[in-house]
């Protein structure tokens, strides 16, 4: 019998909006029952829209814009996802097959951080419904885990964030590994709130 795996999944966006912003790279990571990393995926996403957009939000006004043109020109995402040109329906093939080579059926979770926003979207996406699709409906949020630990505990909230140092740089591979650090920490050390 194979050992239970981990998969954990992270995209990243032109901005918030699940109808009118657009996937620009996605990411998974094959974790084994240790969360160790067994395998890693990831891609730029293009579509004939992301010029535009990328136009659009360079002269807009809106603070969360500037804050997406910011993040993703000092990243180099935008100049890379323009550059490489990967359009969203081979990205998506390749993604499942990625996850199907390695076992994920539909009684598998997904792993990440706020990851009901990153499936939102690939159910919103009509290339990248069928990559949601091979998972069960359940996720494993670290952020929710976050969440209690700072209500349960601020000083080892704290602690852990000092300890673990996420990754802010919002590119997919540093992300799931900042979510995978984060949920191990937490599994070593609790939730905390014992008093």
């Amino acid at each position: 019998m194979s050992q239970r795996r981990f998969y954990a999944l992270d995209i990243e966006t032109t901005g918030l909006d699940v109808g009118g912003d657009l996937i620009i790279e996605v990411g998974a990571m094959v974790l084994d029952s240790d969360l160790k990393v067994v395998d890693t995926f990831d891609s730029t996403v293009y579509s004939s829209e992301l010029p535009d957009i990328v136009n659009y939000l360079h002269d807009s006004q809106d603070p969360s814009d500037k804050f997406v043109v910011k993040m993703h020109t000092e990243n180099g995402l935008f100049a890379q996802a323009l550059a490489e040109k990967k359009q969203a329906v081979d990205v998506a093939s390749d993604l499942a097959d990625f996850l199907v080579s390695h076992g994920v059926s539909k009684q598998d979770a997904v792993l990440g951080s706020s990851v009901h926003f990153d499936r939102e979207f690939l159910r919103d996406d009509y290339d990248f419904a069928k990559v949601d699709k091979i998972f069960s409906h359940r996720n494993i949020d670290v952020s929710s885990f976050v969440q209690m630990l700072a209500i349960r505990n601020p000083d080892d909230y704290q602690r852990m964030l000092d300890e673990v140092a996420a990754d802010t740089n919002h590119r997919v591979l540093k992300c799931l590994d900042g979510s995978v650090r984060t949920l191990k920490w937490i599994l070593e050390n609790g939730l905390g709130g014992k008093k």
